[in-house]
């Protein structure tokens, strides 16, 4: 489970009270050995170092809380554990690494006896995020429906990284004004750019907007635009595929001049969303564009020259390759007959013998063998021994001349 930045530092000090210093942490988590999750647990409560849940400070204040409490008192220990409360809620939501929230109520002089309620929230987003208008707007009605009676245009916000975000009627609000239309210039043209930069995968487009601070009409604007250095290296791929130049690795000098000109090419085609500069000023030096490495770029570019080749390799020789396959196959199959020929005739020779041995033939059916002549005995002479059956007809005829 994630935990707050703000509660690392105590239960690192309370694990190292504890000499448990085999842990690691990583995104905001303390990732223990398996088997000793009791061990630091056990630490982190004996410290009084475990991370809050929802509803611990309120069940803490009635816990604390006597009969013989003034209401005064309880007041403010129910004040402390709503504060406890907001700024753990706050905390939790996401892309924010700390909070705090405070809040008083005053009572205004007159009959009708009127309470003034105002709340301060200060945030700090993760790393150098800024809160934009409707986290702000969030936080606002968040704590404004913790606390009875309290108006979300009395809740001031302050971002540490950024702006302070005034509530509605206190003073600042021209300059409330001022950031809400710079945002909402700001997000008008980063869709345009978006949408004009579409044929760019993962392109990423950050405006600035400058207004002027009487009429809040844009006076100038600045873009900045990262492009993934994938899209050159498939311009140039593209390019060689055409040149018939092969899957070779990326030409630097080739590849340098593709970036300078599709940059420019970027440039010239966004100049013509930004607001007229003044005079002497190119509309194209707004716009910065840089590359930056995808993770994981330069595999995919290997890979995708590596299976060009190999794709144009086939190509080439798909006649010789098929003709061995098809040859490869074709032993596979005779060899696969002549097994199978070979098992079924050495299994019937077994089972012929078997069956010779195992059922002899009653004594009563054995019938003398008739005499054999000698030309029967010649032609088994013939068949057996066809060399000594020639010398006996050699000698037979000498005998008889």
């Amino acid at each position: 489970v994630p935990v707050a930045a703000a509660q690392l530092p105590a239960m690192e000090a309370a694990l190292a009270k504890a000499n448990l210093t085999d842990h690691e942490i990583r995104e905001g988590s303390i990732h223990v050995p398996r088997g000793r999750e009791t061990a630091y647990m056990a630490a982190l409560a004996e410290a009084g170092a475990l991370p809050p849940n929802f509803g611990d400070a309120i069940a803490q204040a009635v816990r604390d809380s006597t009969l013989f409490m003034s209401s005064r008192d309880r007041e403010e220990l129910t004040k402390k554990a709503t504060q406890a409360e907001l700024s753990l809620m706050i905390r939790s939501m996401k892309g924010i690494d700390d909070a705090y929230v405070l809040y008083d109520v005053d009572k205004k002089p007159g009959f009708r006896m009127e309470k003034l309620i105002t709340a301060t929230v200060s945030v700090k987003p993760a790393g150098a995020n800024q809160l934009d208008e409707e986290r702000v707007s969030a936080i606002r009605h968040l704590v404004a429906g913790a606390i009875a009676g309290l108006k979300p245009e009395d809740v001031t916000v302050s971002d540490l990284n950024g702006c302070t975000w005034h509530g509605a009627g206190a003073t600042g609000g021209g300059e409330n004004r001022y950031l809400a239309l710079k945002r909402t210039h700001e997000a008008d043209l980063k869709a345009k750019v978006h949408n004009a930069l579409g044929f760019i995968p993962n392109v990423t487009v950050e405006p600035s907007v400058t207004l002027d601070r009487e009429s809040f009409a844009p006076l100038a604007a600045r873009v900045s635009i990262g492009v993934p250095g994938g899209y050159f290296k498939r311009i140039w791929r593209e390019r060689a595929a055409v040149c018939s130049s092969g899957g070779a690795a990326p030409d630097p000098a080739a590849l340098a001049r593709i970036q300078t000109e599709e940059i420019a090419k970027i440039q010239r085609h966004v100049a013509h969303l930004l607001p007229s500069p003044g005079e002497g000023i190119d509309s194209a030096d707004l716009v910065a564009v840089t590359m930056f490495d995808e993770i994981g770029d330069e595999g995919d570019v290997s890979v995708s020259a590596t299976a060009f080749e190999a794709i144009g390799s086939l190509g080439a020789y798909w006649r010789p390759i098929g003709l061995a396959v098809f040859g490869l196959i074709c032993v596979l199959l005779l060899r696969s007959i002549l097994r199978k020929a070979l098992s079924v005739r050495g299994q019937s020779s077994r089972v012929e013998s078997h069956e010779a041995a195992v059922v002899p033939a009653p004594h009563w059916e054995h019938r003398p063998e008739p005499a054999r002549t000698p030309r029967d005995e010649l032609a088994k002479l013939v068949v057996e021994d066809p060399e000594g059956a020639a010398n006996v007809l050699r000698n037979w005829i000498g005998q008889a001349s």
